[in-house]
């Protein structure tokens, strides 16, 4: 895991790029410690200039992002779980899927419909900022 693919969002949740540098297993890793509440998964696509979390979105208050817009379709979202139903823990967490809609996936995971996302208006401002 590098400090580029983590975000404390508040409240328990961590939201965790899924890149080149952080891997699925580091991310379960994360998720089994029980040290938080929930851990959102956000897969980014394999090229540099999206190497971390943080240079595609990032948190920027309890009901904001940036965003860089131009891939926001491109990144899927996912819950990890570690525990059933029934508070057991699972011999395999299980990635929950919420779609590539990264702007409705958060709004859905995160029970929040009034997130904002900033991000700039081109694909070369994006990268530049």
């Amino acid at each position: 895991i590098e400090g580029g693919d983590v975000a404390y969002l508040g409240d328990g949740v961590l939201m965790i790029g899924c890149s080149e540098r952080t891997n699925r297993l580091a991310i379960e890793a994360v998720a089994r410690t029980g040290v938080f509440k929930q851990v959102i998964a956000v897969n980014l696509p394999a090229h540099r200039d999206y190497m971390h979390l943080d240079t595609v979105l990032s948190s920027v208050g309890k009901h904001a992002f940036t965003l860089h817009g131009c891939i926001a379709h491109l990144m899927e979202v996912f819950t990890v779980e570690v525990h059933d139903d029934n508070n057991n823990l699972l011999e395999k967490p299980r990635w929950i899927s919420h779609g590539k809609n990264v702007r409705q996936a958060l709004q859905k995971v995160l029970n929040d419909s009034d997130l904002i996302f900033y991000d700039a208006n081109d694909r070369k401002t994006s990268i530049i900022e």
